[in-house]
């Protein structure tokens, strides 16, 4: 019963897994964005952003804590 649902899902997971994806900007929603396409499977995973992780950073960006503060984003 769930042999098609299985052999579409694997499918589905090998695109996944080769599609190489490009975040541009890491901010409240970039930043968001990549931590869920990485949660997802993405392998291939690319970030663009310019800026440096700052203090009002913390409260709604996922990727960065305090020990991020000073850093470029894409290093963080």
């Amino acid at each position: 019963m769930y042999e098609r649902h299985e052999q579409l899902l694997s499918q589905c997971m090998e695109k996944i897994k080769k599609t190489k994806v490009l975040v541009a900007g890491l901010g409240g929603l970039g930043s968001t964005v990549l931590n869920l396409l990485a949660r997802t499977g993405f392998e291939h995973l690319y970030a663009v952003d310019h800026k440096i992780v700052d203090e009002p950073d913390l409260n709604r960006q996922i990727l960065y804590d305090h020990g991020d503060l000073g850093r470029r984003k894409v290093d963080a």
